[in-house]
């Protein structure tokens, strides 16, 4: 029964939240004024500007060479990530690293979202090369 009022609770949450979120992110991405501007937009300032961004628009071109840097980084982060598991903090059993040709199908498993995971966390002990 619990988990039923829970549901029910979160659900109840969700419809109420649906539409003003939907109405502020309706906001942002038309270029409106919206409430949190004042807040947030010191914030997306900084970011631009250690980040090197312009806010003009780009092309095709500029977006498919960004999106690709930006995941060829992210597969080498993730893949680095996998290997020095031994390394890292919040590694309380002590695992291993995983067979690089694993890290190396899990990380682009995860950038492509082809979901071919064969990395189960904790469950991948031993898999180790």
């Amino acid at each position: 029964m619990t988990n039923i009022i829970q549901m029910v609770i979160v659900l109840a949450l969700l419809m109420a939240i649906v539409v003003p979120f939907g109405m502020y992110m309706a906001a942002v991405y038309m270029g409106r004024r919206t409430w949190l501007d004042p807040v947030l937009n010191p914030v997306d300032n900084v970011i631009y500007r250690v980040s090197g961004v312009n806010r003009e628009g780009m092309r095709w071109p500029a977006y498919v060479k960004a999106m690709l840097l930006t995941n060829l980084v992210m597969f080498f982060i993730i893949f680095i990530v996998l290997e020095l598991q031994p390394l890292l903090p919040l590694n309380p059993d002590g695992e291993g690293p995983i067979n690089p040709f694993l890290a190396f199908n899990s990380a682009a498993s995860f950038i492509t979202n082809t979901d071919w995971q064969n990395y189960g966390g904790e469950s991948t002990k031993g898999a180790g090369g």
